[in-house]
């Protein structure tokens, strides 16, 4: 259930705090009633509420008391009514068998209210106290991580209804296809292939694969000639909508989600589910492995023959490759597992392929290593593929794999090829698929008389949304600069590290002991962080300074933008204090230019504008004759 639905509610909920108590205890009271808990979602509800209060709109122990109370009520109900009707009830197991729990059920109702309040509502006060988190460092992150959620999440729902709503019809559709194709010759021919068991598939394969690739050139081909080498106008909107939601973090999760669906990876997995096929003396599952793969890389090559990447210097021919071989070898591996499990285990297999191969997905577009022309087309005839094969494997065999085994061999080869590519290559890949700038130059006297006003007034993030102003401009190497101001009482932060996170969890700590969360800023984050004391001991000054691209020439010297901020503890999100940016961007500018004694600096004025956040006042710094620390 999509928690999207309920948003209104949600909303409401928030506007009215002397309300939501009484809505949290119907919500439970709903979810724990007989029969009316079937209809009620009320998982998503609590997961929502729990949400709301890591963004401090309701308090985490009330709410827990009244999803416990509603919980306890409930299921209270539930019983009254079963007891009203004992006389049915008493020949139900475990009824029928241990009496005697009957007498048990009122110790039993509170114990089981008191842990599912904090077991529905605490996963969406960590899901809220990570949004929190996302936001503070990135908006992009916050909008990054709930689409992610999201899609996932539907993927998972999406493969587990179809395979509800196709698992008792498969006989039923593979009888009206046999019916079919016997009511048409040459087409007969190749369906009976494919789907009889007493006739041989190989015919039927190498046909239907012939078609598929031949699909994918003509689509290629005209595509090319119409729509140039990208295909669609739509390519171009999506890369740079993605490109514009780029952020180191979520940069480095995308890489190494596209790592599962790197050549070495798949390459591995594929040789050893073949070897421990082989071993099995499965020959016609090795068969079919070998022809997943080939017609894989076939059709790789026919997506990409004439098209280069959207990041330049990536090239073609491998750019479809991890999405189109990841979907047909994992997908008919899952076809393979499947086969050997009975009973209602049977849809994980094809849910965790789906996520896997949606998740691989989503990392090729983000990274911009593949356009969503090839991605549709891939995955549309990869799955075609997986469909056609996974029926030819499973009408034809007579033995199935052992499934837990080869789960076995797939999940550990697939985590050691992992590790071995990400220690070899995660770094380069990460330096390769990064956000491509080109510099722009600037002549040292055009910055400081004017062209400083080319750099972004706000800092980028989502259009500007947050307004936090760049108040700061700094010409020279950060060394520098830092050494400067270390001379003038400005210090480094604690470390973003696991030790220092944990001054996190305590009880009104120091300010000065809390690690500062990074920013990011057009894709970037900060490359100088400092912190200096304010008369408010509850605040602290934090500098931070990002790169740009921009140089200066005549001497040649990187240009920095950045800001000055106030952070304050924050205690919103339970058991979290952490230093959040005000909104006073003026007064810490002027602690600021208090440090500056020594360099050579000025204060420029941007134009006023409607809801400017600060006075529009921007120290320009250059670093010409300064020096660090001998």
């Amino acid at each position: 259930m999509d928690i999207a639905a309920f948003q209104p509610f949600l909303n409401w909920i928030t506007a009215h705090p002397a309300w939501a108590g009484l809505a949290v205890f119907i919500i439970s009271f709903s979810e724990s009633l007989l029969v009316v808990g079937l209809l009620v979602p009320g998982v998503a509800m609590m997961f929502g509420i729990g949400t709301l209060v890591a963004m401090g709109a309701l308090n985490l122990w009330l709410t827990l008391a009244w999803a416990a109370a509603g919980a306890v009520a409930g299921d209270g109900l539930s019983f009254w009514l079963g007891h009203h009707y004992q006389d049915h009830l008493r020949e139900l197991w475990p009824i029928r068998r241990y009496p005697a729990l009957t007498s048990r059920f009122i110790i039993v109702n509170v114990l089981s209210a008191a842990m599912w309040a904090p077991a529905y509502t605490l996963p969406g006060v960590v899901f809220g106290a990570s949004l929190g988190l996302a936001s503070e460092i990135a908006s992009r992150l916050t909008v990054l991580a709930l689409v992610l959620l999201i899609l996932l999440w539907f993927t998972a729902w999406l493969v587990y209804r179809l395979y509800l709503f196709l698992q008792p019809r498969a006989t039923q559709i593979l009888e009206r296809l046999l019916n079919w194709g016997a009511a048409h010759r040459y087409a007969g021919t190749v369906v009976s292939s494919v789907l009889d068991p007493q006739r041989s598939e190989v015919l039927g394969l190498v046909i239907l694969g012939s078609a598929l690739v031949g699909i994918a050139l003509l689509l290629v081909t005209v595509g090319h000639a119409l729509f140039g080498p990208t295909l669609t106008l739509d390519n171009k909107a999506l890369f740079h909508l993605l490109q514009g939601l780029r952020v180191p973090w979520a940069d480095r999760l995308m890489v190494l989600l596209t790592e599962l669906g790197s050549a070495t990876v798949l390459f591995s997995v594929t040789l050893a589910v073949i070897a421990w096929l082989a071993w099995q003396r499965v020959w016609l599952a090795v068969i079919h492995c070998v022809s997943a793969a080939a017609f894989a890389f076939i059709l790789t090559i026919s997506l990409d023959w004439s098209r280069e990447a959207p990041v330049s210097g990536l090239g073609p021919i491998w750019a479809s490759g991890p999405v189109v071989m990841s979907t047909i070898l994992y997908g008919l591996l899952a076809v393979m597992v499947t086969q050997g499990l009975y009973g209602v285990r049977r849809w994980m297999p094809y849910t965790l392929v789906g996520t896997l191969i949606v998740a691989i997905m989503l990392s090729q577009l983000y990274l911009g290593a593949v356009w969503l022309s090839q991605v549709a087309a891939g995955v549309f005839l990869a799955l075609l593929w997986v469909i056609i094969l996974g029926a030819a494997y499973r009408l034809h065999t007579t033995v199935p794999v052992a499934p837990h085994s080869l789960t076995a061999v797939i999940v550990l080869t697939l985590l050691g090829a992992t590790a071995l590519q990400t220690n070899l290559h995660f770094e380069r890949d990460v330096a390769r698929l990064g956000p491509h700038r080109s510099l722009i130059a600037l002549q040292a006297s055009a910055w400081w008389d004017s062209a400083w006003r080319k750099l972004p007034p706000y800092r980028i993030d989502l259009e500007g949304r947050s307004k936090q102003p760049l108040t700061v401009q700094w010409s020279g190497a950060l060394p520098v600069l830092r050494a400067h101001l270390k001379r003038h009482g400005w210090e480094s932060p604690p470390a973003l590290n696991g030790r220092n996170v944990l001054q996190w969890l305590r009880a009104a700590p120091p300010l000065r002991d809390l690690p500062i969360l990074p920013h990011a800023h057009d894709g970037r984050f900060d490359a100088l962080r400092l912190i200096h004391a304010t008369p408010n001991p509850q605040q602290l000054a934090v500098l931070r300074l990002w790169s740009t691209n921009y140089e200066l020439r005549e001497p040649t010297q990187a240009v920095w933008i950045g800001t000055v901020t106030l952070v304050h503890a924050s205690t919103r999100i339970p058991w979290l204090t952490v230093p959040v940016t005000g909104t006073d961007f003026d007064a810490p500018l002027g602690i600021f230019e208090a440090t500056l004694d020594g360099l050579e600096w000025k204060t420029v004025q941007r134009p006023r504008e409607h809801h400017m956040p600060w006075s529009g006042s921007v120290i320009l710094v250059h670093g010409t004759g300064a020096t660090e620390d001998p």
